[in-house]
């Protein structure tokens, strides 16, 4: 017997096993007091705004099991209303006073007063569009360059003179390799200009067409240019990724601005005993710092940081042991960067209780969705999953009943010499047909093809599965083989394969213990499935369901999403 433990999922992700169909009827319209719900749960709402966020969710995030949901929203509705039943039910048994809950609440609340204080300061930044259109710009140029390295710089300001006075710049650099004292670029080819080396772009970007670049130095050599032509093709999707660019920078710079001025309102470090501290000594224990209570940054209205705090919080941060850390001397130059990261918390929640963030609408639908989806995980695992179990037995019938799905392919390993002509590759059979040797063969049979020279043909070198993917002829010329045999190939068009079969593997059913886990996970999901329908049965007989929102009246909001 085994249990199969698989990833609680939160409620916007566990719509797929809320599937319960139930009676309920479309009540009369709804009363001023009631106009913003969809339904009611026991008395709990179903907000218009909730309905609208999870059908939102689930287009972004469309999955074919989802299909049914999203094209029906009065199934969506039906499947939250049995979401809600669960988190009531969870309640009820006093889930959400487990401490796992509790901790995982209290670390999001916070993360999520950050988040919204964050977007808060950055919501009317707007993308620079001068910056947008200056890399734009430079994104969708390309330049048409003709170029030389040069290994001695005498030789390249030789050229660079001859250059000026009127010499054609193919003919000398085509002399220079000629001679050995340069190489060649590519040419002919277009290269937009950020993907230039930077020393190249910098002198590019003053450059018109048709003129020589002076001497640049890259690397051990040194090069000049010829900008033979530039072009812009205009691109809507490189401008919307290059205007995302520069937004995301500006706001970045905002927020370490941002950072800064709470830091200075809030904090005082004390620089004298931070700087005093030393974690690289091996004359000190680190022990002896967990257990240190001298403040090292004082937070107005808050929470001290000690160096204990600070200690902590490196050894989380030195996850493969303090000792390793030590060794390689990193600890000090780490500590500031983690007290910054300590205290800029403290003093951002600080900031966001200030500014009421948490009484934001935003705040408490986060925070009221993502205590629903823990409250689902947990019913599913300290509930349903215990009372699952999948038996071997059920595993092995399941097998022998599906021996299509859990089967292993017929595998042929072959290594394959090509031929232009046919016949020079039944010439080379015979050979092999008399005892002799395939590298033999491969070094000296003529008429070979080189494969570099046949891309658009496959090459069959390797391990192949049979399988229908596989050419027609192919699978014929390489049925019934054994290992050690030698098959002739012609490609429709192509050259003549001649194959050489080195091992084969025959189809059949899967080991037991390949598929097991595979089969396990599925029948433990049914059979969870099955136990939630059947959860979910019980309790909507005894529960009060009241929807105030029609099937239409649904569809109109679903279509509102995306309009």
């Amino acid at each position: 017997m085994k249990r199969y433990l698989l990833p609680v999922i939160v409620v916007s992700g566990a719509l797929v096993f809320l599937g319960v169909g139930g009676r309920f009827a479309y009540s009369k319209p709804p009363s001023a007091n009631t106009r913003n719900m969809v339904a009611e749960v026991n008395g709990e709402a179903i907000t218009r705004g909730a309905f609208e966020r999870q059908m939102a969710l689930l287009h972004m995030n469309a999955g074919e099991k989802e299909t049914k949901v999203r094209k029906d929203p009065a199934e969506l509705l039906n499947r939250m209303i049995n979401g809600r039943l669960i988190i009531q039910e969870a309640g009820n048994i006093g889930l959400d006073q487990v401490s796992k809950v509790k901790v995982a609440m209290d670390t999001f609340r916070q993360r999520a007063r950050r988040q919204l204080l964050y977007s808060y300061h950055v919501r009317n930044i707007k993308a620079d569009q001068k910056a947008v259109e200056r890399l734009y710009k430079a994104s969708i140029k390309e330049m048409r360059i003709s170029s030389v390295l040069v290994d001695k710089e005498e030789d390249a300001r030789q050229l660079e003179n001859d250059l000026k006075i009127g010499g054609d710049f193919g003919i000398l650099t085509g002399k220079l390799v000629a001679e050995g004292k340069g190489k060649g670029g590519q040419e002919g080819v277009y290269i937009k200009e950020k993907d230039l080396l930077p020393e190249v772009a910098k002198v590019m970007s003053t450059m018109k067409a048709g003129e020589v670049s002076p001497v640049v130095p890259i690397g051990k050599g040194f090069s000049l240019f010829r900008l033979e032509d530039i072009r812009s093709e205009e691109s809507p999707a490189v401008r919307r990724q290059v205007e995302g660019g520069v937004l995301k920078k500006q706001k970045t710079v905002a927020l370490e601005g941002y950072a800064e001025a709470v830091k200075k309102k809030y904090v005082e470090i004390d620089a004298k005993l931070l700087d005093r501290l030393d974690y690289d000594s091996p004359g000190i224990g680190f022990e002896a710092f967990l257990r240190d209570k001298r403040v090292v940054a004082r937070v107005k209205g808050g929470k001290p940081v000690t160096v204990k705090d600070l200690t902590e919080a490196l050894e989380k941060k030195f996850f493969h042991g303090v000792e390793k850390g030590n060794q390689s001397k990193r600890i000090n130059l780490k500590k500031k960067e983690v007290l910054d990261e300590l205290v800029l918390k403290r003093a951002f929640d600080l900031e966001a209780k200030r500014l009421k963030i948490d009484r934001s609408k935003n705040y408490k639908d986060m925070v009221e969705e993502t205590r629903e989806g823990l409250l689902f995980g947990v019913f599913i695992a300290k509930v349903i999953d215990p009372g699952i179990h999948v038996e071997d037995e059920e595993i092995r019938k399941y097998q022998e009943a599906h021996p299509k799905e859990y089967s292993s392919p017929g595998t042929v390993t072959i290594q394959s010499l090509l031929f232009k002509k046919q016949e020079d590759a039944v010439d080379a059979f015979d050979k092999l047909r008399n005892r002799s040797e395939f590298i033999w063969v491969r070094q000296n049979a003529p008429g070979q093809v080189d494969p570099e020279e046949v891309k658009d043909f496959p090459i069959y070198d390797g391990v192949n599965i049979l399988s229908d993917a596989m050419p027609e002829e192919f699978r014929k010329a390489v049925s019934g083989v054994r290992s050690g045999d030698f098959r002739l190939y012609s490609s429709p068009e192509g050259p003549t394969y001649l194959l050489y079969v080195t091992a084969v593997t025959f189809p059949g059913p899967k080991p037991f213990e390949s598929a097991r886990e595979e089969i396990g996970k599925k029948l433990f999901l049914e059979k969870r499935q099955a136990a939630l329908d059947a959860y979910i049965k019980k309790i909507r007989e005894s529960s009060l369901i009241k929807v105030h929102a029609s099937s239409s009246q649904l569809e109109e909001i679903a279509s509102g999403l995306h309009n």
